[in-house]
């Protein structure tokens, strides 16, 4: 079993990603609640997630004071969740990371650390992070809900917010594309009905990702 590893040696992009919206590297962030580097790890992840000093944080949780974004957002709308009741969540205002060319063998294996960072007012709506990966044709061929504000999940205690795993996601035929992480801010409504409330994009949310490992 050989694998190989992307983290974020500095505070720039490394080779072959992009962005779309705000996407910065840290080494930690403060916003009511600490993610750090090498800091807080879910037990059982026998691999610290944070190896070389900086992290990738998708978007950014600050705000006036009064929930409008201190950062404005990319527009997100392509992104959904298909609840299978009637309902989808539309995504609004976010950001996305995205690595090119990438080739995963068949049988290969994806997995990543993380951290959602919950904006601080989700009711009636309803941030999310998702991963995509996308073949050269734009044609989305897996698509994982990493975290959601309106599915229960684990909640942070204490003023630490907590790097977890990813559970391995396998290419059985393998891949080859741009892998994507997206965190956006967003509202369930009727499917067919994308219409958002203007007020969706208060108080955003955003994704820490780092420890990017293609196993194979």
């Amino acid at each position: 079993m050989a694998a190989k590893v992307q983290t974020f040696a500095t505070d720039r992009l490394p080779d072959n990603f992009g962005q779309e919206g705000r996407v910065r590297f840290r080494r930690d962030f403060n916003w009511g609640w600490t993610a750090r580097d090498r800091t807080n790890v879910e037990p059982g992840i026998s691999v610290l997630p944070q190896t070389s000093g900086f992290f990738c944080l998708i978007d950014d949780p600050r705000h006036n004071g009064s929930g409008v974004r201190k950062y404005g957002g990319a527009d997100m709308s392509q992104f959904q969740i298909v609840h299978g009741d009637g309902t989808v969540s539309y995504g609004h205002r976010g950001a996305r990371l995205y690595w090119a060319d990438v080739v995963i063998p068949p049988g290969g294996k994806l997995q990543f650390h993380y951290i959602f960072l919950r904006g601080e007012w989700n009711s009636p709506f309803n941030a999310f992070a998702q991963f995509l990966a996308v073949n050269a044709n734009g044609t989305v061929v897996l698509k994982r809900t990493i975290a959601q504000t309106r599915e229960s999940a684990p909640m942070e205690s204490g003023q630490f917010y907590r790097w977890r795993a990813y559970p391995p996601i396998e290419f059985t035929n393998g891949f080859s594309g741009a892998l994507q992480w997206v965190v956006t801010n967003g509202q369930r409504r009727n499917t067919g009905d994308p219409n958002v409330h203007p007020d969706t994009d208060l108080y955003p949310s955003a994704l820490a990702l780092d420890f990017i490992s293609i196993i194979t």
